[in-house]
Parts: structure tokens; sequence; C-alpha cells
């Protein structure tokens, strides 16, 4: 399929077979390149290789099936593939990869590719079941907190992220877009894909929503704030997810069940696909240089909204710092925490074997030999217990 006969996604769209949308013209993408891939998982399950007997990947080869998946999937396609035939090497980061081929099709279109999850069990699966021979490719698998990326500024041409930051913490999905866009090179874009839901009686705000809902065109706005220069259309173009009911969200999911996901019910989401261009932000931060050299003081009209707008996002990147160096800190506490008393229980135990060598239980009048040691402390472990269980169960009683 040449570029130009592509399916047209705008930089911002609602991926949902609304009014006006055809679904088996958008997913075309997909079914082109990556339908293969999804071939490759089911023959690997199949076989019952080590990838085969992963849970998560029998379960994203399914996934990969569902009509919401295809859609985002074309999304970030469509958009990633004029970076990818500029005819050179360039740097791609797939950010939360999971167990998707995603990364797998970047490098076989000569790109250098990064792919990090937060879940080093995953990671290590990847590079166990020599992900990289199962797709006849060359993708760096790497474990990394997607709030602290261990990368440069400025070092990829193309970052993508999808169906990721909804299902993060309240805070984190902020901080995370932050870092995406700081190692994003000028001239390169980040394609999100996310969940999005119905926004009657959702929250007002973004610090408002609980962990692993979807977004809405209020809580999504608070998100995109800081990032409006980048975002073709500015933050109007979300508004069309005010419009966007639970009628909408169940018709989409039961038009478009496939006969070959084991899966067919209807999810309460649709998904959101954003563009951010960092030319665009680097454009907008030249004019406002412009405007104070020409005039020395704030101009009135657009000029005077474009500064007010770039303060707040500078004022936005302040406090995702600062919170960033907060939750590293927690962060090391806690693991220095766990450390000790794992220390402490090792000390306990140690001190238990050594005198348990001569054990004798007068009950039977049983000697207590060395093999049977680790035996014995699940033993104790067990009544001891259950005297705790008893002694709380005295100290409830009046």
């Amino acid at each position: 399929m040449s570029f130009s006969s592509r399916p047209v996604f705008q930089e911002v769209e609602l991926l949902a077979d609304l009014p006006g949308k055809v679904f088996s013209h958008k997913a075309a993408i997909y079914e082109q390149h990556l339908a293969p891939y999804s071939t490759i998982m089911d023959a690997k399950i199949r076989e019952g290789t080590i990838l085969g007997k992963s849970y998560l990947f029998r379960r994203y080869a399914d996934i990969m099936r569902w009509p919401i998946r295809r859609l985002e999937y074309s999304f970030v396609l469509h958009h990633a593939l004029p970076v990818l035939e500029r005819g050179r090497r360039p740097k791609v980061l797939g950010a939360g990869c999971g167990v998707t081929p995603l990364p797998h099709f970047f490098a076989s279109m000569d790109a250098e590719v990064d792919a990090v999850d937060f879940d080093e069990g995953v990671i290590e699966t990847l590079k166990t079941a020599r992900v990289n021979e199962v797709y006849g490719s060359r993708v760096n698998h790497q474990w990394m907190d997607l709030r602290r990326l261990a990368f440069s500024d400025s070092t990829f041409d193309l970052v993508t992220c999808a169906s990721v930051i909804e299902s993060r913490a309240n805070g984190d999905d902020a901080l995370i877009l932050s870092e995406l866009v700081r190692v994003l090179k000028p001239g390169g874009k980040v394609i999100l894909t996310t969940y999005v839901g119905a926004s009657d009686d959702r929250p007002a705000n973004l610090k408002d929503r609980k962990y692993d809902e979807p977004f809405h065109w209020r809580t999504l706005d608070g998100l995109l704030a800081p990032y409006v220069e980048m975002l073709e259309g500015g933050l109007d173009c979300l508004k069309i997810l005010s419009g966007l009911q639970d009628g909408d969200i169940e018709r989409f999911w039961t038009a478009h069940r496939d006969v070959g996901s084991s899966w067919q019910g209807v999810r309460g989401y649709v998904a959101m696909g954003i563009v951010l261009s960092k030319t665009a932000q680097a454009d907008c931060a030249q004019r406002a240089t412009d405007v104070h050299s020409r005039s020395g003081k704030p101009v009135e009209g657009e000029d005077r909204h474009l500064e007010s707008r770039r303060s707040d996002a500078a004022d936005a990147m302040l406090k995702s710092q600062i919170h960033r160096t907060i939750e590293f800190k927690r962060a090391l506490e806690e693991k220095e925490a766990v450390i000790q008393e794992q220390k402490r229980a090792i000390e306990a135990y140690r001190a238990h074997m050594e005198n348990c060598q001569h054990l004798q239980i007068t009950g039977q009048g049983q000697v207590i030999h060395r093999p049977e040691l680790p035996r014995l402390a699940l033993a104790l472990k067990r009544l001891f217990r259950r005297k705790d269980v008893r002694d709380e169960g005295e100290k409830r009683q009046p």
C-alpha cells in the first residue's frame, strides 16, 4: 500500500465507528502490516514454545484482534510510516511495549528500536524466549520506569505509547508524558493512543482520575494542556469527546466482534489517537522570543495568549520534575526498608536453624535432623501464625 492510498487519520482522532468512519478502511494498515505478526504469535502458542506458554503472550495474541486495538495500531502506523520511510535509520522508542510485535515491525523498516516496559518479568521472558529470533528482527528490550527514562534529551525521532498511560496511577500519567516529550528530538513525533470513555458523571479534573480509569475530554484536556503548542488544532480538537455516550461505545463493540477472538464482550471505552510534534513546539518558542525581542514587553492578542500558554507549560513541567524527584527519593527509602527487613529475616532464620539442630519433639520423642529442618521451619511458621490469630482474637474479646 503506497502512502497516498492509506486511510487518512487526523493528528487527534476519536477511534470509534462513529458516523462518517468506515472501520474496515481505517483498520486496513493493521491488516497489511501487523496481522502477519499475529499469525506468528498463534504459531508459537501451538508449538508450546517458551514464549507461547507465557500467559501474557497468549492473552495479547487475542487482544491484538480486538477492534479497538486494530484501530489504535492503524493510527500509530499511519503517523509512524512517514518517519520510517525518510530513507535513513531513525531511532524509535516503544514505551510500555509489553509483548506487542509493533517494535519488531519498526525494526523491519530498518529503524533502531528500543522497547521498554515497567514489568521486569515481561522483559526477562522476551529475552529468555529470544523474541528477536522469533520475528527475525533486532529490538533492544529493556526494563525501565517510564516516569524516569534512562535516555538523554532529544534522543528519538519517533516515540510510540499505545494504551499505556490510562493504566497508570494518578499523577504518573503526566510524568510519563513529560518524559516521552523530553527524549523526543526536534522534528520528531510522539504518537499516543489511550482509552477514553463517556463523559457523564466523570471527574472534572485530571487529579481526580482514578487508577486504570479511561480518560474523557476534561481529564485528557488537563493532561495535554502543557503541550498545547505541540498539538495540531490545540485543545479544541478534544471537544469531540464531549458528545461520546455509553450507547456509542456499546454499538462499536457489538458491531465489530471478531470471530478470531475468544472474547466477545463489550468494553466500557473506545480510544483516542494523539500526535504531538516537537517541531510545532520549537516554532512557537521562536515566535515568543521574536515578540519580546521586538517590543520588550508582552503584546496584546494572540502573542500574549501564546506566552501565557508557554508559561503554564513551563510551570507544569517544573511541577512534574519536582514530583519525579520526590517519588524517586521515596522509592529509594522504600527499597532500603525492604532490604533491611530481608536482612533481619535472614538473621532470624539463621539463628532459628542453629537452635533447631538438636530440637526434640516431646510428644513423639522424635529427634529432628538437619534434612528435616526446612519442613520444621514451615511447621513452626504455621504454628506461630495460629498463635497470633488466637492472641488477636483474645484481645478483641470484651
